[in-house]
C-alpha cells in the first residue's frame, strides 16, 4: 500500500439512485414482497402509499356533519395530506386544442364612426 493521500479517482462512486422514500426501502428489506414480481408488488406499494388518504375518507364520512359539506371536507383534508407528505396540488392540464372563451367584451363603437375601404397605398 501507498501512504499518498486517496485522489478522488481513487474510488468509484455509487450512482444508483437511493429512494427516500421510506416504504420502499422497507419493501425492499422485506423478503416476502421483495420475491415477488413487480406485477404485483406495484399494486401493493400503491396501496399502502394511498391507505392513509382511504381511512381519512371513511373517518370524514363517519362524521356527524352536512351531507354537502363533507365532499368539501374530504378533498381539503386529502389535498392537505399530500401537501404534508411532499406531494405537489394536482393542477389540471389544458387541452392544447380548444380555446376558452373569450371574456374580452366587444370593441366599443364611437357614434358616428365608418370604416372606409380605401385602395391600397403604393410606395
Amino acid at each position: 500500500m501507498s501512504n499518498a493521500p486517496p485522489t478522488p479517482f481513487d474510488t468509484i462512486p455509487d450512482l444508483t439512485e437511493a429512494t427516500t422514500d421510506p416504504l420502499d426501502r422497507a419493501l425492499a428489506r422485506e423478503p416476502v414482497l421483495r420475491d415477488l414480481p413487480s406485477v404485483l408488488r406495484d399494486p401493493i406499494k400503491d396501496a399502502l402509499k394511498t391507505l392513509d388518504e382511504t381511512l381519512l375518507a371513511h373517518a370524514i364520512d363517519a362524521l356527524d356533519t352536512d351531507a354537502e359539506a363533507k365532499p368539501a371536507i374530504t378533498t381539503a383534508a386529502i389535498a392537505l395530506l399530500k401537501l404534508l407528505k411532499g406531494e405537489g396540488p394536482a393542477y389540471p392540464i389544458p387541452s392544447p386544442f380548444e380555446m376558452p372563451p373569450s371574456v374580452a367584451p366587444p370593441n366599443p363603437v364611437a357614434p358616428g364612426e365608418t370604416l372606409l375601404t380605401l385602395p391600397p397605398i403604393k410606395f
